[in-house]
C-alpha cells in the first residue's frame, strides 16, 4: 500500500495540505462543512427527500447539486469540477482551498467490504496545493429504487493509504 498524497503528487505535482484543527482556518473550514452538511441532512429528513435512482451511484449524482447549493448558503463557495474522476468539487473559505470528493454508499458494514471509495484516474483536475477531504455520504433503499440519506461522514485524505489497481479501458 501507498500513500495517497504520495501517488497524488507523482501524478499532478501538487501537495495534499493536512488538515490541523489547532488552526483557526482548517477548524473554520470543517466546522462550515459539518454544518452544511447537517443541514442537508436535516432537510433531507424533515422533507422526507428520497432519490429516485437503480443504483446508489446514481443517487448520490442527483443529491450532489443539493449538497452544493446547500454548501452556498453557507461561507463556502463550492465551484463542481465537472467530468467525472476525482475531485467533484473545489471550496473556496477565506482564501483557503480544499478538494473534496463526494462519495455516495449503501455499504451496511463498511469493514467488511472490499469494494473501492473513490476512483482516481490522474490528477488532471488538480491545479493546486490544497486539503484533500472524502465526504462520504451513507444511503439506504426504503423502496425499490427509492433512495434515502442516513448519514454522512468527513475524511481526511492526507495519510489515506490505498492499494492500486490497474485497468483498462477497451
Amino acid at each position: 500500500k501507498r500513500l495517497f498524497k504520495d501517488i497524488l503528487k507523482e501524478s499532478c505535482g501538487h501537495d495534499i495540505k493536512p488538515i490541523d484543527m489547532s488552526k483557526d482556518g482548517d477548524k473554520k473550514l470543517i466546522d462550515t462543512i459539518t454544518k452544511s452538511m447537517n443541514n442537508f441532512l436535516k432537510a433531507s429528513r424533515q422533507g422526507s427527500v428520497r432519490y429516485k435512482a437503480n443504483r446508489a451511484n446514481d443517487a448520490g449524482k442527483k443529491m450532489e447539486g443539493t449538497i452544493v447549493e446547500e454548501m452556498k448558503k453557507t461561507s463556502l463557495n463550492p465551484e463542481q469540477l465537472g467530468s467525472s474522476g476525482y475531485p467533484d468539487l473545489l471550496i473556496t473559505l477565506d482564501g483557503q482551498k480544499c478538494y473534496i470528493e463526494l462519495k455516495t454508499s449503501a455499504q451496511k458494514n463498511k469493514a467488511k467490504t472490499h469494494h473501492r471509495l473513490f476512483y482516481f484516474t490522474s490528477g488532471k483536475k488538480i491545479k493546486l496545493t490544497a486539503h484533500h477531504l472524502l465526504l462520504q455520504v451513507q444511503i439506504s433503499e426504503e423502496a425499490d429504487k427509492y433512495w434515502k440519506v442516513e448519514y454522512w461522514e468527513l475524511r481526511d485524505l492526507y495519510n489515506l493509504k490505498v492499494a492500486l489497481k490497474t485497468e483498462w479501458n477497451a
